[in-house]
């Protein structure tokens, strides 16, 4: 009586001998599943297992399809669920399945970190899953913290620790330390194990260096390149002039700039506060190839430099001593004394004044 149909399930009877009645059978019509004798049966499909529009139909591969509900009317609600240690699931398609292989423990996970950062040596790493997709496997790595430097896929890090840029208990706070004072910070090892090694550098043209603490920095203006430096100005000269500069100290707690001094190269004299010295030479003083060198004294006459210019030399004199008269230029004076003139114990004095007669020289 059109029970079956008006269910749209076909009627089966399955022994169709004239003594058999009431054997009938409803049969659920492809791809659902179920029958019932003598009654419309009760249809369920199973998407997961399949084959229709809205059936899993092998989307779910590698992946795990489950149809909590298979009723004829619940379609698309099949849910595809990643395989374990990877986690994820999606209804109606495939999952994207997630795997991070720094928390992941369980055995079945051969690529996973298990702990190697957490063991590193001297340093806190820490274990980073870039892409956790469970497609990518084998790219985690191990990260260094506590202000170290350092990264490597796959393996623990090589840390490296620059006090000088970092935050670290040892860690100079370059900005504070060094840099207040203009002072360049460096840390000669980075390696984990050598702390408290980082030093302050002063940056040229000053010179110095220290440990741990400030330095105390220096500055020859004679040999430096710098606005209040020399630059040549006694070195570049001729004839040239030596440069010093009588203190050094460039700071933080000790500015000495613009103290530098020229001074003369002997035999010449002289000097200068940061400038070119007039330089002067003393023929009668000095020992040189022009120089007097104690001929006027041999003579037991006197020198005088009239002219003690640098430029000006061989103009030194022998002048006699009175009352002896004379003088000579670069040479020893031809003395001369007039008796009736001058007053000496070979003089003739009043003697030939007091007779009412002439003095005459004849030598």
């Amino acid at each position: 009586n059109d029970t079956c149909t008006a269910a749209g399930q076909t009627c089966v009877d399955a022994l169709t001998l004239a003594a058999s009645y009431g054997d009938w059978s409803c049969e659920c019509p492809a791809p659902s599943t179920g029958s019932a004798r003598g009654a419309p049966g009760a249809c369920t499909l199973d998407e997961c297992a399949a084959d229709c529009g809205t059936c899993a139909n092998g989307r779910c591969a590698n992946q795990t399809c489950v149809d909590d509900n298979t009723g004829v009317a619940a379609l698309r609600d099949w849910v595809c669920s990643c395989i374990a240690p990877a986690v994820g699931a999606a209804n109606a398609t495939a999952a994207v399945c997630e795997l991070d292989e720094c928390e992941e423990t369980a055995p079945e996970c051969t690529t996973c970190e298990r702990g190697v950062c957490a063991v590193a040596a001297f340093s806190t790493q820490a274990c980073v899953d870039p892409d956790t997709n469970a497609l990518s496997l084998g790219d985690w790595r191990c990260e260094c913290g506590g202000g170290a430097e350092g990264r490597a896929t796959g393996a623990a890090a090589n840390c490296t620790l620059d006090e000088c840029a970092a935050a670290c208990g040892t860690c100079a706070d370059a900005q504070q330390t060094c840099g207040k004072y203009a002072q360049r910070c460096f840390d000669p090892n980075q390696a984990l194990h050598a702390t408290g090694d980082w030093r302050c550098q002063c940056e040229a043209p000053r010179v110095g260096e220290a440990q741990g603490k400030v330095a105390e920095c220096t500055m020859d203006e004679c040999a430096a390149s710098c606005p209040t430096c020399a630059d040549r100005n006694c070195t570049g000269r001729y004839p040239p002039q030596a440069c010093e500069d009588p203190d050094v100290h460039a700071g933080p707690f000790n500015a000495s700039y613009g103290d530098w001094v020229c001074l003369c190269v002997a035999p010449l004299t002289g000097s200068a506060p940061a400038g070119p010295a007039s330089c002067e030479l003393d023929e009668c003083a000095a020992d040189c190839p022009s120089c007097e060198a104690g001929a006027c004294g041999a003579a037991k006459q006197t020198c005088e430099d009239p002219a003690p210019a640098a430029a000006s030399t061989h103009d030194w004199r022998c002048s006699c001593a009175a009352p002896y008269a004379g003088d000579a230029r670069a040479r020893p004076a031809a003395c001369a004394i007039d008796e009736c003139e001058e007053d000496c114990g070979t003089c003739a004095g009043i003697t030939c004044s007091a007779a009412g007669q002439y003095c005459q020289e004849v030598n």
